[in-house]
Parts: C-alpha cells; sequence; structure tokens
C-alpha cells in the first residue's frame, strides 16, 4: 500500500514539475518580442491604398509602441482586426499570432471599380460592391474615371443620394466584367440630358453611347463596327460614333 502511494506521489510530483516546466516555458515565450509581421494581401487589382508600413502603423498605434517592443503575450490581435476592419480600404481581414512568434494579418482590399469626380475636383472611388471609397493621397488606382454627376457626399459608404449613380451601376459593372471593353476607355462623361459619353484609352474616337439602356446590345454594336468598318477602313478616319438610336451605329468621319 505504501509502495503505491509512494507510486502515484512520484507520478503526481513528475506531472507537476512536467507542467512547471511548460509554464515557465510559455511564460518565457509570451515574453519575447514579436518575431516577424507578416502581411498577407489579396490584391487581384495590383492597388497600393495600403502598404505594410500603414499596416505596422495600425499596429502600434493599437498598442502605442512599435511592433519591435511588443511581448508576444501582449499582442492585441481583436483590436488589430477591428482598427483594420474600420479602414474603408480593406474588404475582410484576419489577424493571428504563429507560434514562431510572428504577427500575421491577412488582408483583402476593395476592388476600384471607377473614380467619381465632380467639377471642384473633388470626388471619390467606388468599389465592385458599389461602396464609396476615401480617394487616396498616396496611390491612384488605374481605373475609369467618370464625371459630369451632380456632387455626392462620401458618408455614408452604402447608400446614394444622387439617383445618377445608381442609374449608371449597371452600365459601369458590364464595363468592368467585360475584359474587352474594360481596357477600352479611360473616361465617362454624364450629359446633363443623361447621355453617356464614352472617352477612348487609345486614339480619339468618341462614342455617344447616350443613356445607359439597352447596354450589352449597344456594346455588341459597337464591337460589330470596330471590327466590320473601323479594322478595315481605319480609325483614323472618323472622329465619333454615336449608339443613341436604338439597332444602329452613326459614325461621323473627320
Amino acid at each position: 500500500m505504501k509502495k503505491a502511494i509512494r507510486k502515484i506521489a512520484i507520478y503526481l510530483g513528475v506531472i507537476v514539475v512536467a507542467w512547471t516546466i511548460v509554464g515557465l516555458g510559455v511564460a518565457r515565450q509570451k515574453s519575447l518580442p514579436v518575431s516577424d509581421f507578416r502581411p498577407e494581401l489579396r490584391n487581384e487589382e495590383n492597388n497600393h491604398f495600403l502598404q505594410k508600413k500603414d499596416l505596422e502603423e495600425v499596429v502600434r498605434e493599437v498598442h502605442g509602441r512599435p511592433l519591435s517592443e511588443i511581448p508576444r503575450g501582449e499582442l492585441k490581435i481583436a483590436e488589430i482586426e477591428a482598427a483594420l476592419a474600420g479602414n474603408p480600404y480593406v474588404k475582410e481581414v484576419e489577424a493571428y499570432a504563429e507560434l514562431t512568434g510572428d504577427l500575421v494579418v491577412e488582408l483583402e482590399l476593395r476592388k476600384p471599380l471607377a473614380r467619381i469626380m465632380f467639377e471642384d475636383g473633388s470626388g471619390f472611388y467606388l468599389d465592385k460592391s458599389f461602396q464609396k471609397l476615401d480617394l487616396s493621397t498616396n496611390y491612384a488606382a488605374n481605373t475609369l474615371l467618370v464625371r459630369g454627376l451632380e456632387y455626392e457626399p462620401l458618408l455614408p459608404r452604402d447608400s446614394f443620394a444622387n439617383p445618377q449613380l445608381s442609374e449608371i451601376q449597371e452600365f459601369l459593372q458590364f464595363i468592368d466584367q467585360d475584359d474587352y471593353w474594360r481596357v477600352q476607355f479611360s473616361e465617362v462623361v454624364l450629359e446633363a440630358d443623361g447621355d453617356l459619353i464614352l472617352h477612348p484609352e487609345v486614339g480619339d474616337i468618341v462614342v455617344e453611347f447616350g443613356p445607359p439602356v439597352r447596354i450589352e446590345q449597344k456594346f455588341s454594336n459597337l464591337k460589330l463596327f470596330y471590327e466590320k468598318v473601323l479594322n478595315k477602313i481605319g480609325w483614323e478616319k472618323y472622329q465619333q460614333v454615336s449608339l443613341k438610336y436604338k439597332g444602329q451605329v452613326v459614325a461621323q468621319k473627320k
């Protein structure tokens, strides 16, 4: 009986020592500084609204000190996520600490669909879910420019006071989803009568699109005109193409 009790005592003692060692190891790990900062950006559009230095600054603001001075056990993961989730350029974010001591932040940035510019030079980006994004002082996205709209405030980001934006939503999304048309135009101007004027990325043939209706049919007619007429006769011979009239493409020579 005494031997059995002695064995149990030894066994329990081993467990206590083991857990003490583990606890000391964990405590030591928590006291070590963060090994590395690894931002992982899912950024299909290759836009640069946020860079590593911007994320490091967020971590610094959350903790009140540089990342190199933050012990692993004091990382405020939830607060880092919340701070980044509040950034207008961030669509999704997940932060976590690895056993190696690295802080990993996985981000998906919003993808700009168009840049809206008002008469006074102010404006914002629209992302692919039609949410408003601030213009950046550090980076200009290579995206379609839209001018001629009445003023629209930046906030709220997910709704519009100006019905013109809702009226051109389908038009902008159609261009963005088509590989051919997405690279054809650099600028869209909304006229006072609601007609759209499209300016090409290359060349000088202006397209009078008319109102944003029968969108697919109009672009189909325009592509046919490009292929059957301009590619054979020459792009330099025309200055304007009109799609305003149903079922027609009216071209104006220089």
